[in-house]
């Protein structure tokens, strides 16, 4: 009986081996109407005093196309400019842009009556892109959005890991960064 029991759990602990090494398909689906709020905050050197800006970032679908495309409205509100640790209501405008994205999530165009350059690097910054292959539980990948001198965006990197996958929804830890520029 000891014989049987040891021999089970070394299968199911194989199973779950097995498991974890599965590959995942990862690939966002947008919903019209879906919406997801981030709260955006960036730090910047201003005449040698540390500013920092922090707002919430609203992004709704509000159209997805059959080839995977999908349009997105976004939105800043609530701004404050953090200054030698002194918080003011940011003087900005709230700012609307209509961002066009590829089946994987790569923004490809930026339109609306206030979007500028920076609605199209926040564009950048926040978009997540799905790998083009499956990937297994703690592998990694990168994404590089090269600088568009045309839309005055630098080069941009984003770096994933896939953590977890639990009935259908993947958990992926993010982080991107910016380079090629002083800004």
């Amino acid at each position: 009986m000891t014989t049987r029991t040891l021999t089970v759990l070394l299968l199911a602990t194989a199973a779950t081996a097995l498991a974890a090494r599965q590959a995942h398909t990862i690939l966002y689906k947008p919903e019209k109407g879906s919406k997801t709020v981030y709260a955006l905050a960036f730090t910047f050197d201003s005449t040698g005093t540390q500013v920092t800006y922090k707002a919430k970032l609203t992004n709704e679908v509000v159209d997805v196309k059959e080839d995977g495309t999908f349009i997105v409205v976004s939105y800043q509100s609530d701004g404050v400019t953090i200054v030698d640790g002194k918080t003011e209501p940011s003087l900005a405008e709230t700012v609307t842009a209509v961002t066009t994205y590829d089946k994987y999530g790569r923004p490809t165009a930026i339109g609306g009556d206030e979007a500028t350059p920076e609605s199209f690097r926040v564009a950048n910054l926040t978009s997540f892109i799905a790998p083009r292959q499956a990937v297994e539980l703690g592998q990694t990948w990168s994404v590089t959005i090269p600088e568009d001198k045309e839309k005055k965006t630098p080069t941009t990197t984003h770096k994933y890991r896939l953590v977890s996958v639990e009935n259908g929804v993947a958990v992926v830890e993010m982080s991107t960064a910016e380079s090629g520029t002083e800004n």
